[in-house]
């Protein structure tokens, strides 16, 4: 979900954007700060062999929505 870019110190980046949710139970990861740990939950669909569609589950609690754009370093008024 998160990837630390070693180049711009304690800095957390989106790996696909910030508003796709957990997998199911690693919202726990977050809690405990192995932000490099935590999946997405999202998905592709390839048929023989070739990607034709994919997409996100969204994150719909205002909460986790809130601590991820802490973690990527927003500010209240960016978020």
């Amino acid at each position: 979900m998160l990837e630390f870019n070693e180049e711009v110190e304690d800095h957390w980046f989106a790996m696909h954007h910030s508003y796709t949710s957990t997998k199911f139970g690693e919202i726990d990861l977050m809690s405990e700060g192995k932000f490099g740990q935590v999946r997405l939950n999202a998905y592709d669909m390839v048929v023989i062999g070739v990607e034709v569609g994919g997409g996100s589950i969204r994150i719909f609690d205002k909460n986790l929505q809130a601590k991820m754009f802490d973690i990527l370093g927003f500010t209240k008024k960016e978020a």
